[in-house]
């Protein structure tokens, strides 16, 4: 299994207490490059890529909820489907039928 968040330590370490192997990548998946480095990491160190669980999102770090600026809701919309949209278009050539 690969993580991509910052916050992902606390699940890669109930993922290992369960006996199984977890990567995480500290990765801007906005960038289209880190996209194509998720995958490539993921094939270096397991080999293949049998099934893609997107639930990319967005994750703002701030001291205070005061200080978070959301902005429009089309500028989130529009992440989510972009990121979703690069990820599968992807992983489609390594993802058996």
């Amino acid at each position: 299994m690969t993580l991509i968040p910052h916050s992902a330590q606390r699940t890669k370490k109930a993922i290992e207490a369960d006996g199984q192997d977890c990567l995480t990548l500290p990765l801007d998946i906005m960038e289209a490059e880190n996209c194509q480095a998720i995958i490539d990491e993921h094939l270096k160190k397991y080999g293949a890529l049998d099934v893609l669980v997107n639930n990319a999102s967005k994750q703002i770090m701030s001291s205070s909820i005061e200080e978070i600026d959301v902005g429009p809701p089309e500028r989130w919309l529009g992440w989510i489907l972009i990121v979703m949209v690069r990820l599968v278009g992807r992983c489609g050539e390594y993802i058996p039928e």
